[in-house]
């Protein structure tokens, strides 16, 4: 990084943190290398504790739980699930964009319901898949696989090869399109 950079709190996705192992390990560390606020449940903060990770928010079942760490700001779950919680908390104090670590297929239900309010981005699975407005391009080499997820309708895409269910390849080198129906609509990638 040269010197002319500058950093701000929060300018980087917030990294909600529902199951470690979704992601390599390399892969969440180079999530880790600009210090993005972190947030963990009680499954996921001691696997983060055990990586060396920092975690900033910790939301608890447990009333009585003692602080893991001096700097951990402790808050209740809640009746929402624990991801739900973390992106509600997120944005009531202002973060723009949210990355999720997660294994748990139902929370791409999710994303749209948070989509004009913070950037959700979830991995895992081997995928990242982020929300998409009708009209979305995106460049690609030729021969990547490019998932669509959601209720999306009446689907017309430019540039990629239908491959089965919602799988996709994408045709040559260059920009791939997708129109549909339906006011979000979620495109996974390998990660």
């Amino acid at each position: 990084m040269s010197s002319h950079h500058i950093i701000r709190e929060d300018q980087e996705p917030a990294l909600i943190v529902d199951d470690i192992g979704a992601v390599p390990a390399a892969y969440l560390g180079q999530l880790l290398e600009w210090s993005p606020t972190v947030l963990a449940s009680d499954t996921s903060l001691k696997p983060l504790r055990e990586s060396g990770i920092k975690v900033d928010v910790w939301f608890t079942g447990n009333e009585a739980a003692e602080l893991p760490q001096d700097h951990v700001s402790v808050k209740p779950m809640g009746e929402a699930s624990f991801v739900e919680t973390a992106l509600n908390d997120l944005v009531e104090r202002g973060h723009k964009a949210a990355t999720i670590i997660s294994n748990d297929a139902s929370i791409r239900t999710i994303l749209p319901k948070y989509a004009d309010r913070i950037n959700p981005v979830l991995l895992g699975n081997g995928q990242r898949i982020i929300v998409v407005r009708s009209g979305f391009s995106k460049w690609k080499p030729q021969g990547e696989t490019v998932w669509l997820h959601g209720a999306m309708s009446n689907i017309v895409t430019q540039g990629l090869i239908h491959n089965g269910d919602n799988e996709y390849l994408t045709q040559y080198d260059g920009l791939y399109s997708i129109a549909f129906t339906g006011p979000y609509g979620l495109v996974g990638e390998r990660l």
